[in-house]
């Protein structure tokens, strides 16, 4: 006969409010979060023994403490982690891609005087990439950007 063990552990709805990460959020704003307390609330939810919170203290910490990896890992890297998964894996990809697109949406309408002025625009959607790009951007009369298209994607051989 199986008995039911309860664990020690507390479930985040057994946290008290003032201590739960989607609570904190709505009162101190998304700013005062940790980072493994922003990703919980994007996991929604932990394993058998293990919060969210946990969850994302883990994948943190298998990453260096770096969003960054978290962000460059290949999908199926992540869902192989013990408590992402594939759905969890989506909801983190989908959310680094609004993130990134929230950062390519100030492109349009930039004036480019200077090689910098490239530099600032291109850099937000450059610096998380593995593979090199190619882009194409056309300056109005007013050296406004008017178009800008990525034509392609390579892996960098050298030379």
């Amino acid at each position: 006969m199986a008995m039911n063990v309860k664990s020690d552990r507390l479930t985040i709805k057994e946290f008290p409010a003032n201590e739960r990460p989607r609570e904190r959020l709505a009162e101190y704003g998304a700013e005062r979060l940790s980072n493994a307390e922003l990703l919980a609330i994007v996991l929604r939810s932990g394993t058998k023994g293990e919060t969210a919170i946990d969850t994302a203290n883990r994948l943190l910490k298998e990453y260096e403490g770096q969003l960054r990896y978290i962000f460059l890992a290949d999908f199926k890297e992540l869902e192989n982690i013990k408590g992402v998964g594939f759905t969890k894996t989506v909801q983190l990809k989908a959310c680094f891609e609004l993130a990134k697109r929230l950062f390519e949406s100030n492109i349009e309408r930039k004036q480019v005087v200077y090689p910098q002025d490239v530099v600032n625009i291109m850099l937000p959607d450059l610096k998380f990439e593995k593979l090199e790009k190619l882009y194409v951007l056309l300056l109005g009369a007013k050296k406004k950007l008017s178009y800008f298209e990525r034509t392609g994607r390579y892996r960098w051989t050298g030379l």
